[in-house]
């Protein structure tokens, strides 16, 4: 029998060019890890994510990962920025020492979400670990990684408005029963950091979020008794992974948008915001826009 074009399925048609970004951490070394990919596509639209995790460079790096971060999150601004005035991005000067971008890879993909994972799965190991939470969804989200999205959190606001360095971490008195702590009480805002992060912890994430809202609910009773300073706002402020984050599969992003919504809907009958973040940086801007203004 005759095999014609119409045996297979039909291939994409949108034309994209992508390339890793790689950094070395010892100048002049040669050792290379790729902690971001471009992608641009035929229509102009482009994208910059970034394929490390803020928990395997603590993992990795300790206390000196805050640093590394920083200048991570610094070059992918600025290749952004780039990448949205220029058509040629491999004519992009790196801001920083060390940091080269990788060969172009070009090719027919369905829209730059899938060049990005593409070019990420030949490059960027660290993009493959995809769960850094506990592997039983029945695991409250008390881990390591937790305590570190707290702590970023802090010292990047607090680098911007030092003063505000005692609403964070409260125990407060709240029942007969012993203290909650909160991440965030100050003059304006309440808030309650969490984690959403696809994977098979993710139910867990989800149980130990609503649990947040619950005491921010139970501080918003005790306010209206004027117990505590008056606070304007009540928000719970999630780190979360972009749609087009190249370390999960299209279904554990579907998934993990799911539960932000579900989360939504809980915040909303308890009259509670529910505020999504995607990095340290974006949810201090948050607190300190609300608290401050």
């Amino acid at each position: 029998m005759p095999i014609s074009d119409q045996h297979f399925p039909a291939l994409p048609r949108y034309s994209a060019k992508a390339c890793p970004i790689f950094i070395e951490p010892i100048i002049g070394s040669g050792e290379r890890i790729c902690v971001g990919i471009v992608a641009h596509g035929q229509d102009g639209e482009h994208v910059v994510v970034k394929t490390i995790k803020d928990e395997s460079a603590a993992c990795m790096l300790g206390v000196a990962s805050v640093k590394f971060l920083n200048i991570v999150q610094l070059v992918i601004n600025n290749l952004d920025k780039y990448a949205a005035t220029k058509g040629n991005i491999t004519d992009w000067k790196s801001p920083v020492p060390g940091v080269v971008l990788g060969s172009v890879t070009s090719g027919y993909v369905t829209d730059l979400t899938m060049m990005v994972r593409t070019v990420a799965r030949n490059h960027a190991f660290l993009s493959a670990m995809s769960d850094f939470s506990a592997a039983d969804e029945s695991i409250a989200d008390n881990s390591p990684a937790t305590d570190r999205w707290a702590t970023m959190v802090k010292e990047a606001t607090t680098l911007i408005q030092p003063n505000l360095i005692d609403a964070f971490n409260r125990q407060l008195k709240l029942t007969s029963k012993g203290t909650t702590r909160f991440d965030f009480v100050g003059q304006n805002l309440a808030a309650q950091l969490g984690r959403i992060i696809p994977g098979h912890g993710i139910s867990g994430l989800v149980k130990t979020a609503k649990a947040k809202l619950w005491d921010l609910e139970t501080l918003r009773e005790f306010n209206t008794r004027q117990l505590f300073t008056s606070n304007s706002s009540y928000e719970l402020i999630l780190y979360r992974p972009k749609d087009n984050d190249p370390a999960y599969s299209e279904r554990e992003i579907g998934r993990l948008n799911e539960a932000i919504v579900e989360l939504e809907e809980t915040g909303d009958k308890l009259t509670l915001r529910v505020v999504s973040a995607y990095s340290a940086h974006e949810a201090a801007e948050r607190i300190i826009s609300t608290e401050v203004a």
